[in-house]
């Protein structure tokens, strides 16, 4: 019986070296510099650097828009903007002047003008006597706001816009 247990015993000791030496890669003996690991455990994967990849672009777009302000009186129009787009609103102001006040025709008048981002704060805002366009980049996504206030508290305004996303 310890003839069988010990040749059951040593099979299992070989089975047991061989599976550790399996599991921890030994190398083939190749004579004096046995102590190298093999050429297949030199070669480290190559890690390819990270490329940004580029934002897409969004196409240039532009609408026009008549709105009609009355006394002392806003409207707004509202533009989908991307964080990163350039919005320019450019706009003309009138009063249409009747026949029995002087004259025909129409009138250039101020409009003050603000531009709102998606969290209602205020990108940028005009008096009457700025010029007859504003530029603003959106910092954030979202639906802004151009708000147009008409200051005269006598007389309605025609105003003639367009604006432009990414000119």
């Amino acid at each position: 019986m310890f003839g069988r247990l010990s040749v059951v015993t040593t099979i299992a000791a070989i089975t047991f070296i061989a599976a550790l030496l399996t599991a921890c890669g030994s190398s083939t003996t190749n004579g004096p510099d046995s102590t190298q690991p093999s050429q297949a455990n030199q070669s480290a994967p190559t890690v390819q650097p990270a490329t940004e990849t580029p934002a897409p672009t969004r196409l240039s777009t532009s609408s026009q828009e008549k709105l009609f302000l009355s006394a002392d009186q806003f409207d707004e129009v509202e533009v989908e903007l991307v964080a990163g787009d350039l919005l320019r609103v450019v706009y003309t102001s009138e009063v249409s002047i009747s026949p029995g006040l002087g004259g025909t025709g129409h009138q250039e008048r101020g409009v003050q003008v603000a531009v709102l981002d998606p969290n209602e704060e205020q990108l940028i805002t005009t008096d009457e006597s700025a010029d007859n366009s504003v530029e603003v980049a959106a910092e954030v996504t979202g639906i802004h706001r151009i708000v147009f206030i008409n200051p005269n508290r006598l007389e309605g305004l025609n105003v003639n816009l367009e604006y432009f996303i990414n000119p």
